[in-house]
């Protein structure tokens, strides 16, 4: 039996409600609304490269509707996409998510390509756009300086609070470049502490409807 039930938001998109953590995946006054608000439009479109490509770690891969906005909206850039989900959705659920009507037929192939691919290995969701998943905690990240931008969409600090500490900040900011942009959708007074305190340069900005304020946060440094 599912731990999750399907829930259709305001505008029209589904999305799912957690059990386990009593939070949605997304936001009810509409998924789609809010992926686009809070990860396309304030974080991959003011993404400075140093070249066509950009390497995306995404923290909490959920329904996967990230990386398929992501994948509709790079504007000819290349994307390398890495994923941490230490939880993914079983396909029972996949199969209940029904995105064509909001995505359109060609988003939602992608999003059942992305869903059926394997785990823990490269493999191109489309041209120009190369996807990782890993079965991996925030918590177990390291590497070098790698990442251009963050999406930030772990359940919230409320019912999740070990994923918004300093200590998983750092270890974001570790791996990411100079100038790398972080964009999440909460604004709460912890999480801006927490950023600041690792290095990011933390500013609140407009949020996506139902929602006043979100949070960008950039390395300092020029973009290569």
């Amino acid at each position: 039996m599912s731990q999750r039930d399907i829930v259709t938001t305001q505008d029209g998109s589904p999305t799912l409600y957690s059990r386990q953590y009593g939070d949605h995946y997304h936001s009810t006054y509409g998924a789609v609304q809010e992926s686009r608000h809070v990860f396309i439009e304030s974080g991959l479109t003011c993404v400075r490269a140093c070249s066509q490509e950009v390497r995306l770690l995404e923290v909490g891969l959920g329904t996967g509707l990230n990386c398929i906005l992501t994948a509709a909206h790079r504007a000819g850039r290349s994307v390398r996409y890495t994923a941490l989900e230490p939880d993914p959705l079983p396909d029972t659920d996949v199969e209940r998510l029904d995105y064509a009507p909001a995505l359109g037929a060609a988003a939602f192939r992608l999003f059942r390509l992305l869903h059926g691919g394997p785990w823990e290995i490269d493999f191109e969701l489309e041209a120009g756009m190369t996807v990782t998943k890993r079965r991996q905690t925030v918590q177990e990240l390291q590497g070098p300086p790698t990442f251009d931008l963050v999406y930030y969409d772990a359940f919230s600090p409320a019912v999740q609070p070990e994923m918004w500490t300093e200590a998983v900040f750092a270890r974001i900011y570790q791996c990411c470049t100079p100038g790398a942009v972080l964009v999440t959708y909460s604004s709460r007074g912890s999480v801006r502490r927490a950023l600041t305190a690792v290095g990011f340069l933390v500013e609140k900005i407009p949020g996506p409807p139902g929602k006043r304020e979100m949070v960008r946060a950039r390395k300092p440094g020029d973009a290569h």
